[in-house]
């Protein structure tokens, strides 16, 4: 029941309640809470080291940015080596027809 006694503020709490609202509460119930606390903590903190781990065995962002040039290169040469190869096919042909 909400009371206003001499002052503006709110009473929440019965008199034993008020200065000390875990008094209300059985022991066993706040031993119980806080181990699940923990226990959902430990869970937690189980996760992020297994994110962390995740992302340390992750490629660099450089080091893949460095790779997919390489791989421009390469195709950038085959590419070229492919028209070589083209133009030599033509060439004979037209050798050939000579």
């Amino acid at each position: 029941m909400l009371t206003v006694e001499e002052g503006p503020e709110l009473k929440w709490f019965c008199e034993s309640c008020l200065h000390s609202p875990a008094l209300c509460l059985p022991v066993r119930d706040n031993h119980d809470k806080l181990e699940e606390i923990v226990a959902t903590m430990g869970r937690l903190m189980d996760k992020l080291c297994h994110v962390e781990n995740l992302l340390d065995n992750k490629s660099d962002v450089q080091q893949l940015a460095d790779v997919e040039m390489k791989m421009r290169v390469v195709e950038s040469k085959i590419d070229n080596i492919e028209q070589e190869i083209q133009e030599i096919k033509q060439n004979r042909k037209t050798d050939e027809l000579k």
